[in-house]
């Protein structure tokens, strides 16, 4: 038999006349109960799947399917995913990924519902087009049953990415006990120059509004100059690590016990009790609090072409709140560590720079008798910003009169005081200033 019309079976639709199937085989239908039978029935759909299938079916009643077992010999994903997996996958996260390779299995159906499968996946491709998600070389199996017998699966991939992080390498060993899956030995994956050691992962419930999971992994140092180069940010040294003793995802939020840290312009950053909602979702939102500990800020300003500035950096950003990686709100305050005894100097250029960021004096260095000096020695700097509604309220080092220091001058000469006066910033006006600023052009005051 060959079909050359159409199904719909909701949420999919199949165009038999573009791709038509062919079946062949035995079927009996019993006159006294409406059951029908179906045995060793053959279906092939070029470039799309060949399978057999065994089945009872009760027409006109509930459910339809009484059982079935079916084999796939070959399923061509580039065909066979757009038709019959993606419907599916509408309404998620996932309603563009696009797949390819091969994938073969017996699956176990009753009463209208998945029992069992046991696939085997052969250089499967899967690739999101908004680049959040992409593996390649996808080879193993995969099996599940309903039951509770232990099912050992073994799956791997060649490479792939993460958003703009490339993966290498990686094999997986793990068991599947009804609708629990659990990693049976330590794995690792490369992310970029580094590896993440994972521990312990186990997943629950996938593919529901119940699905769990958790990971405990350590994440090996990674080059950030590699990690900003993935990210398009200006070049940073210095090395990304973290320890992750127990992330959990749960209602569509990943929560991290552990700590990231990060080594970078001789000093660390810290990143705790993160949270990160619909990860890979169209509006992803994520929490954090940060703590900067000690940078050198002349590594830091000379990454940025901000203006040389010699000293130490520490701070703190409470509460940070991000959606769609853009900032909401947050509580950030940076400065010269109390106990710094570390050179303090400031070039003109960084002068200039924090003091139109801060709304603070008008008119440049160069063009007053401070111009003949090329730096300045300080006694502290710093900087803060309440960001809430789209306004940063400001800050610095020490209040003065209407306004509040950036830079606070030493009692030696040649002396300079950066004084702010913006109590308010728009954080869309604050953000372009900083991007003036540290790409070495003139930041523009409005």
């Amino acid at each position: 038999m060959r079909w050359r019309g159409g199904l719909y079976l909701d949420p999919f639709y199949a165009d038999f006349a573009i791709q038509p199937l062919q079946a062949a085989g035995r079927y009996a239908l019993d006159s006294a109960t409406g059951r029908l039978t179906l045995a060793g029935v053959e279906l092939n759909q070029p470039g799309v799947l060949t399978a057999a299938v065994d089945a009872t079916l009760q027409p006109g009643a509930a459910p339809l399917l009484q059982q079935a077992r079916i084999e796939m010999k070959t399923v061509e994903l580039a065909g066979f995913f757009p038709t019959y997996i993606a419907p599916w996958l509408a309404a998620t996260a996932f309603s563009d990924l696009q797949a390819s390779g091969r994938v073969s299995g017996r699956l176990g159906l009753r009463d209208d519902r998945l029992e069992s499968f046991d696939l085997g996946l052969d250089a499967v491709t899967l690739e999101d087009p908004g680049q959040r998600l992409s593996l390649h070389g996808l080879a193993g199996n995969l099996a599940w049953g309903r039951d509770d017998m232990a099912r050992t699966l073994r799956i791997g991939w060649q490479g792939g990415s993460l958003y703009r992080f490339d993966l290498g390498p990686a094999g997986f060993h793990l068991r599947s006990q009804g609708d629990e899956y659990r990693l049976l030995e330590p794995a690792e994956v490369e992310v970029l120059d580094g590896r993440l050691l994972i521990e312990e992962w186990a997943l629950s419930s996938p593919g529901t509004d119940a699905m769990r999971w958790h990971i405990d992994a350590i994440l090996t140092p990674v080059s950030m100059a590699r990690v900003t180069t993935a990210l398009d940010w200006p070049l940073m040294q210095g090395q990304l690590s973290g320890v992750i003793p127990d992330v959990r995802y749960s209602d569509g939020r990943i929560e991290v016990d552990g700590m990231l840290l990060v080594r970078v312009f001789d000093g660390a950053v810290r990143l705790q009790d993160l949270r990160l909602e619909q990860p890979l979702g169209l509006v992803p939102q994520l929490q954090a609090d940060i703590a900067i500990d000690n940078v050198d800020l002349e590594q830091l300003t000379g990454t940025f072409a901000f203006g040389k500035i010699e000293g130490r950096l520490d701070g703190r950003v409470r509460d940070l709140w991000l959606q769609n990686w853009q900032p909401l709100a947050f509580d950030a305050e940076l400065a010269t560590p109390e106990d710094d005894a570390s050179r303090h100097r400031i070039s003109q250029k960084a002068v200039d720079n924090l003091s139109r960021i801060g709304g603070g004096v008008g008119q440049a260095l160069s063009r007053t008798f401070l111009g003949v000096f090329e730096e300045f020695p300080y006694d502290r700097l710093g900087i803060r910003c309440r960001l809430r509604n789209g306004v940063c309220e400001m800050g610095g080092v020490a209040p003065i009169d209407d306004g509040y220091y950036l830079v606070k001058g030493t009692w030696l000469p040649p002396r300079i005081n950066v004084i702010g006066y913006a109590d308010a910033v728009d954080w869309t006006a604050l953000v372009e200033r900083l991007k003036a600023a540290t790409a070495g052009g003139a930041p523009q005051v409005q």
